[in-house]
């Protein structure tokens, strides 16, 4: 219905000699952060997250940082994560008080080459063994 009434208006692309459609539509406004519609309930479920775990998105915008930024510091092991399947292989990161001053330190902190992190910075808080599930952190550290 938009993409209909942009084109009726003669509204034009940049550089693009292609009318508006949905799918182009969905995906500038998915770029830019705006949901088209409500996420599936498996995937938005609380009940997934244990005690002082975080969506990784939801963590990055708390500490006001890319995605891939976090994503990145998932991969490396700089914070303990786990994949919860049942909400559609989301990484649910543990960050109890301690973990989020740590992270936004990290955040924050100033680097230049070749000086790395400070190994402080970069060395997570293991999760308290009440949760059940072994994180995908911890699990790759015995290797």
């Amino acid at each position: 219905m938009i993409p209909l009434a942009l084109n009726a208006c003669s509204v034009a692309i940049p550089n693009c000699d292609c009318p508006f459609s949905a799918l182009l539509l969905s995906r500038f406004l998915r770029e830019r952060g705006t949901r088209t519609g409500p996420l599936p309930r498996s995937v938005t479920h609380e009940d997934h997250l244990q005690a002082d775990e975080w969506w990784l998105a939801d963590l990055a915008a708390k500490l006001q940082m890319p995605i891939a930024t976090m994503h990145r510091w998932q991969r490396v092991g700089w914070v303990t994560s786990r994949k919860v399947k049942d909400a559609g292989n989301r990484w649910a990161i543990f960050a109890d008080a301690d973990e989020l001053d740590r992270l936004h330190r990290l955040r924050n902190s100033r680097r230049s080459w070749p000086n790395p992190y400070p190994p402080e910075l970069i060395t997570p808080k293991p999760q308290p063994v009440s949760n059940t599930s072994q994180t995908a952190t911890q699990k790759r550290r015995k290797k």
